[in-house]
């Protein structure tokens, strides 16, 4: 482990603060999937209030280690968590517009996260990417209109994404304290 500058934290400090950023998304993701199953007519007001939070949560972190490695992707990839987020919960009703605009950003994500996950130490660099393959993938399903138009699909890919990310950010924190 290579000792910190004076304006870079230690890695082990930068790792525990991405394993409660990925705690976080993790979370927001469960709790996503959660509620696809116990109120299935929940409006997308929700899920874009977790996006927001992730969003908010990743600038939050990166405030905290503005000499970070990736940063500027990682900033521009917490805006458009958050920028995507308002637009589901100003315009919830229309939903295919909405599944176009959270394909875009799943495809957009993940590559953003690919190109992150480079820069990452050691085996934790699959992790990332996986993540990042995921997610495009997930976007590409999503712009290609399968399955049809739903709330429940929206819901459930904002989840599924949230979970991605906080599993990866979980596993680059841990690499970093170790």
């Amino acid at each position: 482990m290579t000792e910190a500058s004076p304006t870079q934290p230690p890695l082990s400090q930068v790792g525990s603060w991405l394993i409660l950023v990925g705690i976080a998304g993790l979370g927001l993701g469960l709790s996503g999937l959660f509620m696809i199953f116990a109120l299935p007519s929940i409006d997308l007001v929700w899920y874009g209030g977790l996006l927001v939070v992730l969003g908010l949560v990743q600038l939050a972190e990166l405030a905290r280690h503005l000499s970070m490695a990736g940063r500027s992707i990682r900033a521009v990839l917490a805006l458009v968590y958050a920028g995507c987020g308002v637009a589901l919960m100003l315009a919830p009703s229309n939903v295919g517009s909405l599944e176009l605009l959270v394909a875009v950003l799943f495809t957009a994500a993940g590559a953003f996260r690919i190109v992150w996950s480079i820069t990452w130490p050691t085996w934790s660099k699959l992790w990332g990417v996986a993540a990042g393959v995921a997610s495009i993938g997930l976007g590409l399903v999503m712009l290609i209109g399968w399955p049809t138009p739903a709330l429940w699909v929206l819901g459930a890919a904002v989840a599924f994404d949230l979970a991605a990310y906080g599993v990866s950010a979980i596993l680059l924190g841990w690499a970093l304290r170790h």
